[in-house]
């Protein structure tokens, strides 16, 4: 099994608004724990801006 394969990224409010090609990869980056939501974790805001920092 691999890093966050087997975590549920449906508990975010926003996991609709996630490109379908993208929702591998995002639900892998917050099982890791790269991406852990924002605002109060509640979201992912996927068509907000990332920064490399």
């Amino acid at each position: 099994m691999s890093i966050g394969e087997d975590t549920n990224i449906l508990s975010y409010t926003d996991v609709a608004d996630l490109s379908e090609y993208a929702i591998p990869a995002m639900q892998w980056a917050v099982g890791a724990g790269i991406i852990n939501g924002t605002g109060d974790g509640s979201t992912l805001t996927p068509q907000g801006q990332a920064t490399r920092a």
